[in-house]
């Protein structure tokens, strides 16, 4: 089966993730796409060395990074006009839209297709200013769950 070619082939993209796997799924699914990964960085001091010193066309941040916000990173990349997408396990992603508000968010789980898909139409200019409800991995059933309290 061959996949179709995406906008991201030939760009490069900085992954910064502290999940070991997770780094390790996005960043082989960003080079199946034929584009080029800038890290994984697992720091946020690695990444803002990377990000400072490399050409970076695009980027998927973990928010939280061993505890650090990766807020310093975004806020260079944001500077240097680079897109980024934003892949947290937050909650509560209000004060990061506002922030960031060219940015995407995409809470976790979200399928690794389903990222790279918001990544490249950032990239390309095609992405609303925020991402409405992007689709998680799993989604709970409205059928299960009615008794855990109140709505």
């Amino acid at each position: 089966m061959t996949q179709e070619p995406r906008s991201i082939a030939g760009k490069y993209i900085l992954i910064v993730e502290d999940e070991a796997l997770l780094a390790l799924d996005l960043s082989q699914s960003v080079q199946r796409a034929g584009a080029t990964v800038q890290g994984p960085c697992h720091t946020v001091e690695d990444a803002y060395i990377l990000a400072s010193a490399s050409q970076v066309e695009g980027a998927i941040l973990d928010v939280d990074i061993r505890g650090v916000p990766v807020f310093p990173v975004a806020d260079l990349l944001e500077a240097k006009g680079v897109p980024i997408v934003f892949h947290t396990g937050r909650a509560q992603t209000t004060d990061l839209k506002g922030r960031y508000q060219a940015s995407q968010i995409c809470e976790k789980p979200t399928s690794t297709d389903t990222l790279l898909g918001i990544l490249e139409k950032a990239i390309t200019g095609e992405t609303p200013e925020q991402t409405p409800d992007v689709p998680k991995l799993s989604e709970p059933s409205p059928e299960k769950n009615r008794s855990d309290g109140p709505t």
